[in-house]
């Protein structure tokens, strides 16, 4: 017997099946598509960097603190 046929299993229907299928790493907690709720981000005029806050209270939480490109923050919504 081959390495092909080891890793290769007729089935009746004539389908073949790989036995060896790949691992995959699946996304860390939820997997979140789409934006953050109830949070929001704020250009700072002065230092020209972001800062992330919430809707409910208006409370800030984080700045940013890099100014490339996007210096935004990911799946937050911008005012």
């Amino acid at each position: 017997m081959s390495k092909k046929e080891k890793k290769i299993k007729m089935y009746p229907e004539g389908k073949n099946v790989n036995l060896f299928n790949m691992a995959t790493n699946p996304p860390k907690g939820t997997g979140r598509k789409g934006m953050v709720r109830r949070r929001v981000q704020y250009k700072n005029p002065r230092t020209k960097l972001f800062i992330k806050a919430t809707t409910e209270s208006g409370r800030f939480m984080d700045n940013k603190t890099s100014m490339g490109k996007m210096s935004r923050f990911k799946g937050v919504k911008g005012k």
